[in-house]
């Protein structure tokens, strides 16, 4: 089975794999209890470090690699941050900030001309 791991495109700090870690148990957390609070100091952080790009891009294709390798099409995570939006998502199950942050080359509106991404602002 081939394991889904794009590269991120987005730059990353040091401790970034903590962080992103930290907001996935979190989003996690969300599915089994969909009244939990998350919303900390420390999730907070987890998207303020100069690098929360990369960390919405990680969570989302962890999701979705998920997804595709459960049988019956089911990610915790992407559950959990349905459920964290609060059915503010697209048809496929993510936020539309965080899909565009995830798939920068298939919205091309977001591109400029010399195709870089445009900033985007990431509301939780």
């Amino acid at each position: 089975m081939t394991i889904y791991r794009p590269n991120n495109p987005y730059p990353t700090r040091p401790g970034f794999g903590l962080r992103v870690h930290h907001a996935e148990t979190a989003i996690r957390k969300l599915a089994d209890e969909p009244w939990a609070n998350i919303y900390t100091r420390g999730f907070d952080n987890c998207f303020e470090n100069g690098d929360g790009d990369a960390v919405v891009f990680a969570l989302i294709h962890k999701a979705y690699a998920e997804r595709s390798a459960d049988p019956n099409g089911r990610s915790q995570l992407a559950e959990g941050i349905g459920i964290m939006f609060r059915g503010r998502v697209s048809l496929d199950g993510f936020p539309l900030s965080w899909e565009a942050v995830a798939w920068p080359a298939e919205q091309s509106e977001l591109l400029t001309e010399n195709r870089e991404v445009k900033q985007l602002s990431l509301t939780v």
